[in-house]
This record gives C-alpha cells, sequence and structure tokens, in this order.
C-alpha cells in the first residue's frame, strides 16, 4: 500500500525451482523469497487452487512460519490461512455441470484422465 492508501502490486521474484515441482521445493523457494524480503512475519493467507503440490507447499510453509514464530506465542494455524481459489472452484463445478461427473474433460493431467477411465471401466463392469 502506498501512502495514499492504494494497494500497489509487485513481482517479489520469478525464480527457477530446481528439480520437481513438489511441494516441499516449492516451498522452500517461496520461504526463501520471503526471508530475502523479510516479509515473513507479514503474510497473512494463501489463495491456492486444491493441487497436491500447492497444499503440500503450504503445509511446508506452515512449519516455517512457525519455527520463525517459536517464542513469541503465536501460531500459524493453517486450516484458517487457507482460502480456496473462487476461480479455481468455480471452474470445477461448471466443468462438472457441462460434461458430468465421469466425463474425461475432468482430467487436468494424463493421470487424472487415466484414473477416470479405469472408474468408468469399474463401473461399466458392476
Amino acid at each position: 500500500m502506498d501512502n495514499l492508501g492504494e494497494n500497489k502490486y509487485v513481482l517479489l521474484a520469478l525464480r527457477y525451482v530446481k528439480g520437481s515441482h513438489s511441494g516441499i521445493n516449492q516451498g522452500n523457494l517461496v520461504w526463501t523469497i520471503f526471508t530475502a524480503y523479510d516479509i515473513n512475519k507479514l503474510v497473512g493467507y494463501f489463495i491456492l487452487d486444491n493441487a497436491s503440490n500447492n497444499l503440500s507447499c503450504f503445509d511446508h510453509l506452515s512449519i516455517q512460519f512457525n519455527l520463525a514464530l517459536e517464542g513469541t506465542g503465536q501460531l500459524f494455524k493453517t486450516l484458517s490461512r487457507y482460502i480456496r481459489c473462487f476461480g479455481h472452484v468455480l471452474n470445477l463445478v461448471v466443468r462438472v455441470l457441462w460434461y458430468g461427473k465421469k466425463s474425461l474433460h475432468l482430467g487436468v493431467n494424463t493421470g487424472e484422465k487415466k484414473a477416470i477411465v479405469a472408474e468408468n471401466h469399474a463401473v461399466d463392469e458392476w
């Protein structure tokens, strides 16, 4: 926020993730950025979709926050700091309404699509 009370948005960093995009790798990178800019005590809430690596990144960051807050009497409560991205939730709902629960259009990657095919096959056999 500037002196006039207007919100300002800036890109703090655009770093390369070495190795896999696992939650721990992402969490380490984000924590490095937070501490480099000394904003780790200013961060309040996170808006994320429900990708597993995002959630494990957030879990890892929660541990880092709680280690940093150790001795202050404060606690970074994970569930109360996690906000689901409304746009992502709305997108998932619309896809189910348009394509149906068992549609391949719901799979966003090869693994999810294979799981949907296997589940549909199991239902057909049953």
